[in-house]
């Protein structure tokens, strides 16, 4: 089960975690589903 922080337990999804400026790939990937993108989380 997820932590106090993460009480959905949602962290564990994260496939790919990228700089914000990398936010048109990381939506590229995750419209494609490609290199096993489930969640992508963009970071500032």
């Amino acid at each position: 089960m997820g932590s106090d922080e993460d009480a959905l337990g949602t962290d564990d999804l994260t496939t790919h975690t990228l700089p914000l400026d990398r936010a048109p790939h990381g939506y590229d990937i995750f419209q494609r589903k490609a290199d096993g993108a489930i969640k992508v989380v963009l970071q500032p």
